[in-house]
């Protein structure tokens, strides 16, 4: 049976919630609302529903929980894909909302890119989508050869997407100014997506037979990532909280295996090949932490700060703790939170240190310090605690350097690419870190 009105998909919650939710994400798609639980019993009472129907549910409805909304939905209408967005985490039972009725799970901003591309997909089933691109490696690509799909690329001052060429290959003098642009990414049309992991799979054929890794660097990317999510989610999941320490030991185990296999590589790698790699590729709240973690371990390689494992961990870690903000944000872009965010951001290595030992994850003493202490200054303007130069060690302020670059490597409409020493400069005058690491890490990005 087809509803009278005709809508795209249904926006559940609060109406505090449901205007906290970007209008962007959904442009093009019309939505009807029910911010009450009264009207939304109503609407189940019509028996009128689109053949298939997408929901969106963004809070509770006072007297209707979650799970009982998500619950009424599965009863009540025949075909029906109920997701949750939510801007909270705290107390969060995954297992239990997945259990009655949701679909997928998003946490914003987290989630942002995710839940993007949900919304992207109910376009284009819906006939509104424009342009839809996926990026691949650079690397994964080799010049001369003839590709059966299009590339196109970014270009952050022109805002806007164009087309390298069409289906036939890249020149080897355009593959190495690519390169020397700091381009590690191209972009490949959603449509044909499936063309090019036909051919990165027939690439990578040899090294199958050898047994050798059969991944491309884009699918190896893409399985950090969510990889990285998974984790992330084991860690605000508050279902199995109070499981005991065997818990926090499996869930270092799993952190371990993310960083043994995407994060560092000792032998056979050229630190400033695989440190022009990650310039500018993360662009969410997990590809940041994988990146970070990434860069700060190629950078202990590099300068002989620390150990890289500690270094990874901690890059890993290092953000956790900004869940609850209600922004995707770095640490130059906090003057624009309003003071309640502010706070919270200010205190988020702490955060992130205790999310870590409410799951009974036992981590070294350096690893904690590395953590709680990668926003400090030697001049004792930096936060948490303004701690004095001597307690900052350059551990920590090698793990802030990471992060900082990860931020500033971005492509940002109407900003051109900066090179890695500019942003070096932009940290070395920013950062408030001490001349030797400064010192140390510029040694190193004079070859990169």
């Amino acid at each position: 049976m087809s509803s009278e009105e005709e809508f795209d998909f249904l926006l559940v919650g609060k109406p505090e919630s449901i205007s906290s939710l970007s209008s962007e994400m959904y442009e093009g798609l019309s939505a009807k609302t029910y911010s009450e639980s009264d009207n939304l019993e109503k609407y189940f009472e019509t028996g009128q529903f689109p053949d298939s129907l997408f929901v969106v549910v963004l809070s509770d409805l006072g007297s209707m929980s979650l799970i009982e909304i998500a619950q009424a939905f599965c009863s009540y209408v025949p075909r029906v894909n109920v997701i949750c967005v939510l801007h909270e985490s705290s107390g969060l039972d995954f297992k239990s909302l997945k259990k009655n009725g949701f679909s997928d799970i998003f946490l914003f901003p987290m989630d942002r890119k995710y839940i993007q591309s949900t919304f992207l997909a109910l376009k284009s089933k819906k006939g509104v989508a424009g342009k839809q691109y996926k990026p691949v490696k650079l690397i994964d690509l080799n010049p001369g050869d003839e590709l059966p799909f299009s590339l196109s690329t970014y270009l952050p001052m022109n805002k806007k997407f164009v087309q390298l060429t069409a289906a036939g290959g890249i020149s080897e003098k355009k593959f190495e100014i690519l390169k020397s642009k700091g381009i590690n990414s191209l972009l490949v049309d959603q449509d044909e997506i499936e063309k090019f992991h036909t051919y990165s799979a027939s690439q990578f054929s040899s090294l199958m037979s050898g047994g050798g890794n059969s991944l491309s660097e884009t699918e190896r990317y893409e399985r950090a990532q969510s990889a990285v999510r998974d984790l992330f989610r084991s860690f605000l999941d508050k279902s199995d909280d109070g499981a005991g320490f065997e818990q926090g030991r499996e869930l270092m185990e799993q952190s371990k295996k993310i960083i043994e296999s995407y994060v560092i590589q000792k032998t056979g790698v050229d630190l400033r090949v695989k440190f022009r790699e990650l310039k500018g590729e993360g662009s969410d709240f997990y590809s940041h932490a994988q990146v970070v973690s990434t860069l700060a371990s190629l950078l202990s390689m590099a300068t002989g700060i620390g150990q890289p494992e500690d270094l990874a961990i901690a890059g890993l870690f290092h953000d956790i703790g900004l869940d609850r903000v209600s922004v995707d944000v770095s640490l130059f872009e906090i003057s624009d939170l309003t003071p309640e965010d502010r706070e919270y951001y200010l205190q988020h290595p702490k955060t992130s240190v205790l999310r870590l030992k409410e799951k009974r994850v036992t981590l070294m003493p350096k690893i904690v310090e590395i953590i709680e202490r990668h926003h400090e200054r030697i001049d004792g303007k930096g936060f948490p605690d303004a701690l004095p130069a001597h307690k900052v060690s350059e551990e920590a302020q090698l793990l802030g350097y990471a992060d900082a670059y990860e931020y500033l490597s971005r492509r940002v409409p109407g900003q051109k690419i900066k090179t890695s020493l500019e942003i070096h400069g932009e940290i070395a005058g920013r950062l408030g870190l001490s001349p030797e690491v400064l010192g140390k890490v510029h040694s190193f990005l004079a070859n990169v």
